[in-house]
């Protein structure tokens, strides 16, 4: 009898996590329905992150007569305009879903995370502060 009991668990448990699963899968698409382009721009944004930090070694390593280098800032500067511009059309969307509240929150916290730490001096600013413990709060305190 105990026998029957643990495999009515285990099949219960297995249930109850097809149905977690489910939930996220659904939830995923959900977001992607009402808020892929905000999605689409934070992964745009990431990509432009990780860009910039292979443009800005490569800048830092060669010397300053370099033909390259102008090349390099150029290249920069580019991609600073476009995160400018993402982060004007991420504002004029309005976030309809935990993903798009997050994708917002995260592009907030990589522009606010300096002026958030008063150690930082001439960078830190109260309202930076309150600003980037709001993207926290929506992030959670770990994924931040």
């Amino acid at each position: 009898m105990a026998r029957n009991s643990i495999s009515r668990r285990s099949a219960a448990a297995s249930g109850m996590a097809m149905l977690v699963l489910a939930a996220a899968a659904a939830g995923q698409a959900k977001a992607e329905e009402l808020d892929g382009e905000l999605l689409s721009l934070k992964s745009e944004f990431d990509a432009s992150e990780e860009e910039l930090g292979k443009l800005f070694a490569e800048d830092e390593v060669l010397p300053n007569q370099d033909p390259r280098i102008q090349d390099i800032r150029d290249r920069e500067a580019v991609l600073v305009d476009r995160r400018r511009e993402i982060r004007e059309e991420m504002a004029d969307l309005a976030a309809r879903t935990p993903e798009g509240l997050c994708a917002k929150a995260a592009v907030i916290f990589s522009d606010f995370r300096g002026r958030a730490d008063h150690r930082y001096f001439g960078s830190y600013s109260p309202e930076g502060a309150i600003v980037a413990s709001l993207a926290r709060d929506i992030l959670g305190r770990a994924g931040a």
